[in-house]
């Protein structure tokens, strides 16, 4: 099929919502913010020896700080860039230690945007999680409080009751799929993503923003990923929603040498999908997610919560059949549906096909979409300009070939 492109400049920002049928006024102040801000891409920074301008150079616009860290404080300050603070009590710490964290950095650290506030918090940890929530929101109430989800055996409930308990703005989880085959945990992590719908679903039903966590570190365990898996890992989550991107971790064990500002290979695949992410994501932080679907390809099911499409996933009828070409060895793909305030329909096909020391290119797919042929183009955001590209189409029939682990935006008119 011949495919007639042209392009077209993004004429401005659509709007949408955390709720199907809400108005922008009613947006929760962690969703006003996400719209405010830049799509938001950070890492975390751990080391001494840090070094502010490699990190920007990866195309990170804020920095998670996890340890006070004065070498890391001084150049965040005077760079200005968005500072997410780390506040979780010591082993023998207290919640009264906690807060007189808080209230010395929320000084030194003009730049704070938001506080993580004690990471994973086990549930006994909640009433006091509150309490440093309460605290430090009183400090500055135009910084978010955020927390992140841990592993549980009832993971919904575990969920739900943590953002009931903490009140807090953004919630973010994390699953770090890419293990050691020698590792003992390997058969039960291993390219097993099972958190992901879950923690989508709770956070929709809240009414607040959610974050991913992305695995770019190693450790006894865990391995790099390739630049592949690292698309399909940042990839899979825009599809579902996630409105903001996270890399554990930037330095130590992460995408920088420990001792050196050497980076590793893993932070030039960050830097070159940051480039996209950063386009997309402008677009998609103004979008409410409907839907996410598996397109099944020829190798097991990685995206496990994640129903196969079927006709009318999203309540898009316009596609009537949706297939990967299953040329090579596949993972398959994820396609998510979206809605703006308008009520105009996007989704995003994203090709799940990756693998260990595999680059994008090796583990490039087709999908072949049917659409009602009423439909004579539709609009594709271009990964790397930003802008919105029309696509004529011919009878319906839409041909579109992704590199491995990487996605494209489309939207009906």
């Amino acid at each position: 099929m011949k495919v007639l492109i042209s392009t077209i400049a993004i004429a401005g920002m659509m709007l949408s919502c955390s709720a199907q049928t809400c108005k922008k006024e009613e947006l929760s102040k962690g969703y006003q913010w996400v719209r405010n801000n830049p799509f938001t891409i950070t890492a975390l920074a751990l080391m001494d020896d840090f070094d502010i301008e490699t990190y920007k150079n990866g195309g990170f616009n804020s920095i998670t700080i996890w340890k006070p860290k004065e070498s890391i404080i001084s150049q965040a300050v005077a760079a200005n860039i968005p500072v997410f603070m780390h506040n979780s009590p010591a082993k023998k710490g207290t919640i009264e230690s906690a807060k007189a964290f808080a209230a010395r950095f929320h000084k030194k650290i003009p730049n704070i945007v938001g506080w993580l506030v004690i990471d994973e918090p086990k549930p006994e940890l909640f009433e006091k999680s509150r309490q440093l929530v309460d605290y430090t929101r009183k400090l500055n109430p135009e910084r978010m409080m955020i927390s992140t989800f841990q592993g549980a055996e009832d993971q919904q409930g575990y969920d739900r009751e943590l953002i009931e308990t903490l009140g807090i703005d953004i919630v973010m989880y994390d699953q770090y799929p890419f293990m050691k085959k020698d590792s003992r945990i390997y058969k039960r992590d291993s390219m097993r993503m099972t958190h992901l719908a879950i923690a989508r679903k709770v956070a929709l039903e809240q009414g607040i923003p959610y974050w991913a966590w992305i695995q770019t570190f190693s450790d006894e365990h865990r391995r790099y990923p390739s630049e592949s898996e690292l698309r399909m890992h940042v990839y899979i989550h825009l599809a579902a929603g996630f409105s903001g991107i996270s890399y554990f971790t930037y330095d130590q064990w992460g995408m920088v040498e420990k001792g050196q500002a050497a980076p590793r290979p893993v932070y030039y695949a960050v830097e070159d999908v940051n480039k996209e992410i950063s386009k997309l994501g402008e677009t998609l932080k103004m979008l409410h997610s409907t839907d996410i679907r598996y397109v099944p390809g020829t190798e097991t099911k990685v995206a496990d919560g994640i129903d196969d499409w079927k006709k009318n996933a999203g309540k898009e009828t316009r596609i009537k059949s949706i297939a990967a070409s299953n040329n090579i060895s596949s993972y398959g793909g994820v396609i998510g549906f979206f809605n703006d305030d308008n009520k105009k329909s996007y989704f995003m096909l994203v090709n799940l096909s990756c693998g260990p020391d595999k680059s994008s290119a090796q583990t490039a797919q087709s999908f072949s979409i049917d659409i009602t042929p009423d439909v004579s183009h539709i609009l594709r955001l271009n990964r790397r300009s930003g802008r919105w590209e029309k696509i004529m189409l011919k009878d319906g029939s839409l041909s579109v070939t992704l590199p491995g682990g990487t996605g494209d935006l489309f939207k009906f008119e």
